[in-house]
């Protein structure tokens, strides 16, 4: 399990995540359960996921 507090709104998070979740699973090759804990007052909506797309042509 990866617990990750959050105090401010943070637009990479959703990236952060994502590294760190694989960065934990290559290490120990377990199961990762990340976690969010936000405590900001933010309105605008956290990302809920991460992406990346690879040119082909």
């Amino acid at each position: 399990m990866h617990l990750e507090p959050q105090s401010y709104r943070e637009e990479e998070f959703a990236e952060r995540m994502f590294i760190y979740a694989s960065r934990l699973y290559e290490k120990h090759r377990k199961p990762i359960v990340p976690i969010a804990v936000f405590s900001h007052r933010s309105k605008a909506a956290e990302p809920d996921s991460f992406r990346w797309k690879l040119p082909f042509k």
